[in-house]
């Protein structure tokens, strides 16, 4: 039991865009070749549901057993990246499969690289502005009524300096998600040996980041890039980036394959997606069942201590927890119930009473 996730920047894709009806049959086969759980888009400027004439797509979605969610609309506001690119308007939307049920959605928002907003989503469309970075879409997923957790959509653009964009996108996470288990999924654009500013006079690789900050980074393994592809010139951009509550089965750049007979035999050649970015695929296995209670943002844990309800939860050796009003730290990652201590002059009472 695990969950399986699309990213894909689709590649400005509105209403008008010129290849509109090749990049939706786009999305169509990868949901009925690879029948994933989830697959989430970036660069989708309109809303789908404001296209004309695709009656067709949606009833290929509809019986392929999909739902559609737009998620918040996001508007570029008064920044550097305006100025450069002019004002876009942006929807991280999602497919989702019936095992699937988003319990809720929400934005981090980084304000002054220093601090982040955290915003719950109460319709789909609901405007957000930002002006620093794009935000980081949220939504709380719970899987087959076993296990939740928050996925989240991140995209950088590599004209800006994308290793504090994603910087910033670790953070605000850790800041605001705090134990909870999370993925984000999107386009990167940093590389592991990218140097990330720590500090006044600190500097560490981005993997090294990751790993100093409890995260797992999982890149798919079968190509060089995966932006620019028919040009030849770009990079490994998209990936997923987790909490340490997931392990990685698979991560994988999907091409597009068409039968053709070469010297009168069958075989297979790649064609181009119609976008500058290739699907990645990932398979996600939770390290331990997590059952965790609704959270309202504004009572968000925003320190290094967990959330603990009353489930099943996962303590890791660096990660304090606390315990009838004590921290106690674990040498090992353990499950954790509630449970009351006794001190060990109790303790001695109770063995000479057995």
């Amino acid at each position: 039991m695990g969950i399986t996730i699309f990213t894909w920047n689709i590649g400005h894709l509105s209403n008008t865009s010129e290849l509109r009806i090749e990049k939706l049959g786009n999305i169509s086969s990868l949901l009925k070749v690879c029948k994933p759980d989830l697959l989430v888009l970036q660069e989708l400027n309109e809303d789908l549901r404001q296209f004309s004439d695709i009656s067709r797509f949606w009833q290929e979605i509809q019986a392929l057993g999909y739902t559609y969610h737009s998620g918040p609309l996001l508007k570029a506001g008064s920044s550097e990246y305006v100025k450069k690119t002019g004002t876009q308007y942006e929807y991280y939307a999602a497919f989702y499969s019936s095992r699937v049920k988003i319990l809720a959605t929400s934005t981090i928002l980084n304000k002054n690289f220093k601090s982040w907003e955290f915003k719950d989503i109460e319709q789909e469309n609901q405007l957000v502005e930002w002006v620093t970075d794009r935000p980081v879409v949220i939504r709380h997923i719970k899987v087959d009524q076993q296990f939740q957790f928050y996925l989240g959509v991140v995209h950088t653009s590599p004209s800006f300096p994308v290793a504090n964009t994603s910087r910033g996108y670790i953070w605000g996470t850790l800041s605001k998600l705090a134990n909870n288990p999370w993925i984000l999924a999107g386009d990167w654009y940093v590389k592991e040996d990218a140097q990330i500013v720590v500090g006044e006079k600190e500097e560490l690789k981005w993997s090294d980041f990751l790993k100093a900050n409890n995260c797992k980074l999982f890149k798919p393994n079968n190509i060089q890039q995966t932006n620019f592809p028919p040009i030849g010139n770009g990079m490994i951009a998209d990936y997923f980036v987790t909490s340490s509550h997931f392990n990685n089965q698979e991560t994988t750049a999907f091409f597009r394959e068409a039968k053709y007979k070469q010297n009168g035999q069958p075989s297979l050649r790649q064609i181009p997606w119609k976008s500058d970015h290739i699907p990645v695929f990932g398979s996600f296995e939770p390290v331990r069942l997590v059952g965790m209670h609704s959270i309202e943002a504004n009572n968000f844990n925003q320190n290094i201590f967990p959330f603990k309800g009353s489930y099943l939860t996962v303590a890791q050796s660096d990660e304090p927890i606390l315990l009838n009003g004590m921290k106690v730290i674990f040498d090992q990652s353990i499950g954790v119930y509630p449970v009351n201590l006794e001190s060990k002059e109790e303790e001695s009472r109770h063995v000479s009473h057995r």
